[in-house]
């Protein structure tokens, strides 16, 4: 054979897959990387709660030796120091605990509620915007109207009926916050609809539900998350006006 002729083998360029991308985006970003690193701080921080106290106290970390719940009247309110590190209330109660326990809460609040949102509102706003039609007018008129609703006295009255469990307060805040998400897919996923791998899904005789479930829900979900992060806060300053009315946790 002329070696002329002969192919020459060009290195194959390895593939990368979108969570590959994605990462590879986020590390580029130095503000976002710190901001991670602090929420996720914080997160675990409030999770260990319950054993930083032990902890401390066997470690000689003075200022994790305070129970939740323990009380120097003597003390009474009192400034930061070595041994209460963000000081204490007018009950002697160390401040830094009992931040990281209402942490805690606040945490799962948002994390509970907010996936309860993220279920009703994209499930709700993918079948209306594929489905169309009188369905869809339909489905958003009832969301105009529970628009209409004062979120807080409607969560108030979903208190006050179902009553005061923990996770009875996530279903309450969970379903009137699930409006704008619903909004927002249905706009993407009737914006998708008409795009040819979902003309390809029908051609292949594809049942309506496996197309929302696999093929919309799953591009639309870039919006979701950037509205995800926008809802977990809300949650958590719905939660917290609750408690300081007496129906939180």
């Amino acid at each position: 054979m002329n070696p002329a002729t002969v192919p020459i083998s060009e290195p194959v360029e390895a593939g990368h897959s979108l969570w590959q991308d994605a990462w590879a985006r986020l590390r580029k970003n130095k503000l976002a990387l710190a901001s991670a690193f602090i929420v996720t701080a914080l997160g675990l921080l409030c999770v260990a709660a319950p054993v930083l106290p032990p902890l401390g106290k066997a470690l000689g970390v003075t200022g994790l030796t305070h129970a939740y719940d323990a009380q120097d009247l003597a003390l009474g309110a009192a400034p930061p120091s070595a041994k209460h590190w963000l000081g204490t209330d007018h009950l002697g109660r160390d401040q830094f605990t009992r931040l990281l326990y209402g942490g805690r809460v606040s945490l799962m609040v948002g994390a509970c509620a907010t996936g309860v949102a993220l279920t009703i509102g994209v499930l709700y706003g993918a079948i209306s915007g594929f489905i169309g039609g009188k369905l869809d007018a339909l489905m958003m008129r009832l969301v105009d109207i529970l628009y209409a609703l004062p979120f807080t006295l409607f969560v108030i009255l979903l208190t006050v009926w179902l009553g005061r469990e923990l996770w009875l307060l996530f279903a309450a805040i969970g379903a009137v916050e699930w409006l704008t998400m619903a909004r927002i897919v249905r706009g993407q996923v009737a914006s998708l609809k008409r795009t040819e791998f979902v003309e390809a899904a029908h051609a292949l005789g594809l049942r309506k539900r496996r197309i929302i479930l696999r093929h919309m829900i799953p591009n639309v979900i870039g919006p979701v998350i950037v509205y995800t992060t926008l809802t977990v806060p809300a949650v958590m300053l719905l939660e917290a006006f609750l408690s300081f009315l007496g129906l939180g946790v």
